[in-house]
C-alpha cells in the first residue's frame, strides 16, 4: 500500500465519524457503514475492485 492508500482510508474514517456517531448505532453496525464507505472509495480508484470480496474480507455476511 501507498501514502495515499492510507491517506484515503484515514479521510474516510474521518468524514464518515461524525455521521455514523449522529445515527446513534450500535458500533457494531458501523463495520458495514465503514466498509461500504470504503468500497465506493476504493472502486472509484479501480474499477475491477471486488465489493463482496472486500465486505466478506471485513467480516461482513454477504450474499451474491
Amino acid at each position: 500500500m501507498t501514502k495515499k492508500d492510507y491517506e484515503l482510508i484515514a479521510k474516510v474514517i474521518k468524514d464518515n465519524f461524525e455521521a455514523f456517531k449522529a445515527l446513534e448505532i450500535h458500533p457494531s453496525h458501523w463495520q458495514g457503514l465503514l466498509s461500504g464507505e470504503l468500497s465506493r472509495e476504493f472502486a472509484k480508484d479501480n474499477p475491477k475492485f471486488d465489493s463482496y470480496k472486500f465486505a466478506k474480507a471485513c467480516g461482513m455476511k454477504v450474499t451474491k
